[in-house]
């Protein structure tokens, strides 16, 4: 190929080699624009054809609000006793509950009926209704817990009578106490009012074994 004459081509490969060196920063120092560049192309080429589709948006699923049973598997949520106690499982904390169920040779018959107490009218004199009765039995004697609802003096009425009747009898928390040991019939009593709560223990002794105060909690805690 012809030369064109009066060009050197000792200087046009050091000019060439500058000018490719220029090209190659300015396009170095556009680069962070790219993105910004395409982002501006699509966005005009999307005003161009119209908008496209609503985003889909994603809303979680409420989770349950305190309090609320949930429902899923394996779940499970304890809900708070409304009242007294109204069964005998019920009157029991479930570690005394599994020890009497789980004993050989006791047997319990759950009921409605009034404490078989010495001094035979005081249910009368109580107003009391009974909301469960629970009769342990085995070969060593018997021991009844009742529960039962009274009237609201029920607790002035039993010191009177109780303590009248030889019982020992003490104030406790918005009630009274009133207990008697056992005699030569190996028979003991104890009953509380508080309120318009009524609980009665009749046994013989040695008899089942009554968690006294672990009841109590229970019904009044």
């Amino acid at each position: 190929m012809a030369r064109i004459g009066g060009r050197s081509l000792w200087l046009a490969w050091p000019i060439g080699l500058i000018a490719f060196a220029v090209v190659a920063g300015l396009a170095w120092l556009a680069y962070p624009m790219t993105p910004v560049v395409v982002a501006w192309a699509q966005s005009a080429v999307a005003g161009t054809l119209g908008p496209g589709p609503a985003p889909t948006v994603s809303v979680p699923p409420e989770s349950p609000a305190a309090g609320e049973e949930s429902g899923g598997a394996g779940e499970a949520i304890e809900v708070g006793r409304a009242g007294p106690p109204g069964t005998c499982e019920e009157l029991y904390p479930p570690s005394n509950w599994q020890q009497l169920t789980s004993s050989a040779g006791l047997a319990l018959q759950e009921g409605a009926t009034a404490p078989q107490t010495a001094v035979t009218d005081l249910a009368d004199a109580l107003g009391a209704s009974v909301l469960v009765s629970c009769a342990w039995t085995d070969a060593s004697g018997a021991a009844t817990v009742t529960l039962s609802r009274v009237a609201p003096v029920a607790a002035t009425t039993v010191a009177g009578v109780l303590g009248g009747a030889g019982f020992e009898c003490q104030q406790v928390t918005d009630g009274v106490a009133c207990a008697k040991p056992a005699g030569e019939d190996d028979r003991a009593e104890e009953h509380v009012v508080r309120g318009d709560l009524w609980l009665a223990t009749v046994r013989t002794l040695p008899g089942p074994p009554v968690p006294q105060d672990a009841i109590e909690s229970r019904i009044w805690p």
